[in-house]
C-alpha cells in the first residue's frame, strides 16, 4: 500500500468542473479480475460525489475502451512516476487522474494533478477489509479519497480567503502535448469479433479475466488494447475452449472457437457369439422342434421338471416332465 503523502494546496482553476478519471488498479494476474471490478465500484462511487468535489466523470465512460485497453498498457509502463501517469492524463483529456492498486492487503488510490503532475490526496480501504469482497474495499477506498480530496478544497478555500498561509501557488502551465515529451502515443484498437455461428450453446465469454456481453444479434465484439489476449468460452454443456491470440493496432480479429467435437457414447452392440441366436443348442433344438411338430417344440422350451430325450432307433420321443 501507498504511504500517505502530504497534500499540494492549489488554487482551484476557473471555468468547468475538472474532469475526474480513473484508471484500471494495478495489480498481479491472479487479482486481474478482481482489479476490474474494483475499478469499475471506484469510478461508479467517484460519479456519485462529484457534486461532493464539484467535478465531473464525462470522460470516464466515453474513455472507458481506450481505459481498460491501451491505457492500461502504457500506465503499467509508467508505474508509480507522476510525470509520466500525468502525461497519460493529459492524453485523456482528464484534471485529475486517479491510479490505486490492489493488493493482498487491500485498495490504495491515489488522486494526481495533471497539470502539475503531483499527487494531491490518497485514500485506502482498512487492511481489516482485506479478506472481504473486493466490492466493499473498493467501496471503503473510494470514501476515503474522496474525504480527502474535499478536505484539500476546503483547505484551499479558506487558505484563499485568509491568507494565513501567505498566497496560494498558481497553477503551471500545462506540459507541452505527450508526443513532445517521449511519451508513447496512444495506439489504436483492435477488435475482436465472435460470430453468432461459433456461439451455439456457449453461456460465458471472457477477454483476459473480464465477462463480454453478447450483443442484440447475437455475436460478440471486444475492443481492446493491441498486443496478446487470451479469449476463454464456456458451453451449457461444460465444454470450455481458450485461445491465445495476438492483436494488431486498428485490426479487427474474427475467431473460431473450434471446441472439441465430443463423440456421441457408443451403443452397447450384443456380439454374435453371445446372443441366444449364436449358441449351437438354439439351432440343434430348432432343428429338431420342425421335424417333430409344433407340440415336440413346447416340450422342446423345457419345464421346471425335465426335457425330452433324443428320439430312439423306432423314433419314440422319451423323457421325463
Amino acid at each position: 500500500m501507498w504511504t500517505v503523502l502530504p497534500l499540494l494546496l492549489m488554487a482551484a482553476p476557473a471555468g468547468p468542473a475538472p474532469e475526474i478519471v480513473v484508471l484500471p488498479l494495478f495489480t498481479t494476474d491472479a487479482l486481474g479480475p478482481q482489479s476490474l471490478e474494483a475499478w469499475k465500484v471506484i469510478a461508479g462511487e467517484l460519479a456519485k460525489a462529484k457534486k461532493k468535489l464539484k467535478a465531473q466523470t464525462s470522460l470516464q465512460k466515453k474513455q472507458h475502451d481506450f481505459l481498460i485497453g491501451p491505457v492500461r498498457e502504457q500506465a503499467r509502463d509508467c508505474g508509480e512516476k507522476l510525470a509520466c501517469l500525468a502525461e497519460i492524463g493529459t492524453a485523456l483529456g482528464a484534471n485529475i487522474l486517479v491510479v490505486g492498486k490492489l493488493d493482498e492487503n487491500g485498495i490504495g488510490l491515489r488522486a494526481i494533478d495533471v497539470a502539475s503532475a503531483n499527487a494531491i490526496a490518497e485514500g485506502g480501504s482498512s487492511p481489516t477489509l482485506a479478506k472481504q469482497a473486493v466490492k466493499k474495499q473498493a467501496i471503503a477506498a473510494t470514501k476515503s479519497l474522496v474525504q480527502a480530496l474535499a478536505a484539500q478544497q476546503k483547505k484551499v478555500k479558506n487558505t484563499g480567503k485568509t491568507g494565513s498561509t501567505g498566497p496560494v501557488a498558481e497553477a503551471p502551465p500545462p506540459p507541452p502535448p505527450a508526443e513532445t515529451t517521449g511519451a508513447a502515443p496512444i495506439l489504436a484498437l483492435g477488435k475482436l469479433v465472435i460470430g453468432k455461428d461459433q456461439l451455439a450453446g456457449v453461456t460465458k465469454v471472457n477477454v483476459d479475466g473480464e465477462v463480454v456481453l453478447f450483443g442484440g444479434d447475437g455475436t460478440i465484439t471486444w475492443s481492446g488494447a493491441p498486443g496478446s489476449h487470451r479469449v476463454r468460452a464456456e458451453r451449457a454443456d461444460g465444454n470450455s475452449v481458450s485461445k491465445e491470440l495476438v492483436l494488431e493496432p486498428g485490426e479487427t480479429k474474427f475467431i473460431s472457437l473450434e471446441f472439441p467435437i465430443v463423440a456421441p457414447p457408443a451403443a452397447v452392440a450384443v456380439a454374435e457369439d453371445d446372443a441366444v441366436t449364436g449358441k449351437w443348442w438354439f439351432w440343434t433344438s430348432l432343428g429338431v422342434a420342425v421335424a417333430a411338430g409344433s407340440a415336440t417344440a413346447i416340450l422342446l422350451l423345457g419345464g421346471e421338471k425335465g426335457g425330452p430325450q433324443l428320439p430312439d432307433s423306432t423314433g419314440t420321443i422319451r423323457g421325463t416332465y
